[in-house]
């Protein structure tokens, strides 16, 4: 069981190896990965601890030089598991990314949460047509998830 301290911990984790990246907004990568986390808190606050800190770490794979196995031996087996099934692999079809998400309701929470983030289209001063065409992608994988997650009783 992750306790507060652990969380923290993973917050801190996720500030430093965010550090000096920015969003498409030109804000601070690392705000993004706080917000997932705390929309993921406020969408299930049932959801265990362990879901927290892979909310916030969700990127960290992806973006930055972190891995999986680092990430297991600081926070564990489970946590490392969720942003393993997080992390888009180069060239993996999206389909397959999407089917592997909607096979655990943590996930794809997550992913939901981090789906309706990058969605914001406020926190762009002047979107563009490629920034409409990217909501209308990921708008649509939302309401994937919304449903799988309904269909589950999630």
């Amino acid at each position: 069981m992750i306790n507060e301290e652990t969380l923290a911990r993973a917050v801190a984790v996720a500030m430093t190896a965010h550090q000096g990246q920015t969003d498409k907004a030109g804000q601070p990568y690392a705000l993004h990965v706080m917000r997932v986390m705390l929309a993921v808190a406020e969408v299930n606050p049932a959801l265990p601890t362990e879901a927290l800190v892979a909310a916030v770490l969700h990127d960290v794979v992806e973006d930055t030089e972190l891995t999986i196995e680092q990430i297991e031996q600081e926070f564990g087996d489970e946590v490392a598991a969720l942003v393993a099934m997080l992390t888009k692999t180069p060239h993996e079809p999206n389909d397959l990314y999407y089917g592997r998400l909607k096979t655990n309701p943590i996930a794809a929470t997550i992913k939901m949460a981090d789906l309706k983030d990058n969605m914001n289209m406020k926190r762009l001063p002047d979107p563009t047509p490629k920034d409409w065409e990217r909501y209308g992608r990921y708008w649509i994988r939302e309401q994937e998830l919304a449903e799988y997650l309904f269909q589950n009783n999630v």
